[in-house]
């Protein structure tokens, strides 16, 4: 005899409950390897930072401090526009922009977010403190960076970047370092994996992005105390900086060179180790500014470790090549012509371990 439908739902309903207590950790959504997904845009602040005035100083002397302002730290968020369940999370993209650390904003990101978000990801392009920048204090060290932050003595010169100082370097990666701190300490918040954080950025944020990947948690981030820049209790310090996978447009290992170099006491120690993220690097062979020679050198680096790393050379192209696609002479396997993104696409969905649907 059939029990009544009501009767049958009461005696489900206990194993219902027992199900949802008993399901199985939060996984990873999948991604599409086309568009999907129409993209919402929204603006958040991650943070605060210091600009302080004073005169340049490249030999490691400081000025007294004059006018220091505290400004917002604000990036953008594209997330994919859907009816998201609680069951599974968004793997994530942060994207750094160039610009020399003199000028850019994170609208730069735009394409490279927009890709990635209406395929799956949640991804986000941040601002950080610019020499020259909105209040154009930062180019000056006194509260901006450590003391005796110029450029080490003997770094070796690879293109015209090397004109910028670690004075200013040091407030973009130690901004970038906070960015992924409030990703992880906002995760549940966007529905996103900390497990599944990804670093791109180009030029001069290809720099940080790598050394996010590359350096240790406390660098660019305990040289000044927070006695020193009260405002560094504002970007969750009690978070990892730590990163999944790194990509890297056209930049260098300056980030990492600076900080063995200047940090007390990190002289000579490497940052390069086992426990550094996948990268994939781009850069054109005939490129001036950050010349092809930096991405070797972290190439060089990472075989030693065994962690892996793909170089895509960019046959024929300079400086801030972003219309130039991986072809078959761009790396060993590489595709016959693929564009950029579609390649990043693919590195982060192998090295992350995701599911595609096409």
């Amino acid at each position: 005899m059939l029990s009544h439908p009501q009767n049958m739902c009461q005696r489900c309903l206990p194993v219902l409950l027992f199900l949802i207590v008993s399901s199985e950790p939060r996984g990873i959504l999948s991604v599409y390897d086309t568009v999907h997904y129409d993209v919402n845009v929204s603006m958040h602040t991650y943070g605060k930072g210091k600009y302080c005035s004073g005169s340049l100083q490249l030999n490691g002397t400081q000025n007294s401090e004059v006018n220091c302002t505290v400004v917002d730290l604000v990036l953008d968020a594209y997330l994919p526009n859907f009816a998201k369940t609680d069951e599974s999370d968004l793997p994530v993209v942060l994207y750094i922009h160039g610009g020399s650390y003199t000028h850019g904003g994170r609208t730069d990101g735009a394409p490279f977010c927009n890709y990635f978000a209406s395929r799956g990801w949640a991804a986000f392009s941040i601002d950080y403190r610019l020499c020259g920048g909105e209040k154009g204090l930062v180019c000056h060290q006194f509260g901006n960076s450590p003391d005796g932050w110029g450029i080490p003595t003997g770094a070796p010169k690879y293109g015209s970047f090397f004109g910028a100082p670690a004075v200013w370097m040091y407030p973009a990666v130690r901004d970038a370092k906070a960015a992924v701190r409030w990703l992880r300490a906002n995760a549940e918040n966007f529905g996103i994996s900390a497990d599944h954080i990804t670093t791109n950025g180009g030029s001069a944020g290809a720099v940080s992005s790598i050394a996010l990947g590359v350096t240790n948690e406390d660098d660019y981030k305990t040289e000044i105390s927070p006695a020193e820049d009260p405002t560094l209790t504002s970007t969750n310090l009690e978070q990892s900086s730590h990163v999944a996978t790194t990509l890297s447009q056209w930049g260098g290992d300056y980030g990492v060179v600076y900080v063995t170099s200047l940090a007390p006491g990190a002289s000579n120690k490497t940052r390069y180790s086992t426990a550094n993220p996948p990268m994939a690097m781009y850069h054109g062979d005939q490129d001036g500014v950050i010349n092809i020679n930096q991405t070797r050198s972290i190439q060089h680096a990472y075989a030693s470790t065994g962690v892996p790393l793909t170089m895509h050379v960019l046959v024929g192209c300079g400086h801030g090549a972003d219309n130039c696609n991986v072809t078959a002479a761009s790396c060993s396997g590489c595709p016959p012509n693929q564009t950029q993104f579609d390649s990043m696409h693919a590195f982060i969905v192998k090295h992350q371990h995701l599911t595609v649907r096409h």
